[in-house]
């Protein structure tokens, strides 16, 4: 019991996931993929200094880290 109320502290303690939508309208987005990561079972992949996306588990798995930001993500928003 006490290491359930343990984990239970130490997942409260931790800062909430947030995950923004894109909308990047007028803008280029260029850079490459600086990290990817698994939150909660979603699957993101951080853009340098445009922050996180989440993306479906084929992208994730088809995108390596240095990777050119996927064509799709700096399409999103643009008119």
């Amino acid at each position: 019991m006490d290491n359930l109320e343990r984990e239970l502290a130490r997942v409260k303690s931790k800062q909430p996931v947030i995950i923004y939508q894109v909308d990047n309208a007028g803008s280029a987005m260029s850079g490459k993929v600086t990290g990817k990561e698994i939150v909660n079972g979603k699957y993101t992949l951080d853009c340098g200094i445009y922050g996180k996306f989440l993306v479906t588990k084929e992208v994730y798995d088809s995108v390596q880290v240095g990777d050119e930001i996927p064509e799709y993500l700096k399409k999103v928003g643009s008119k």
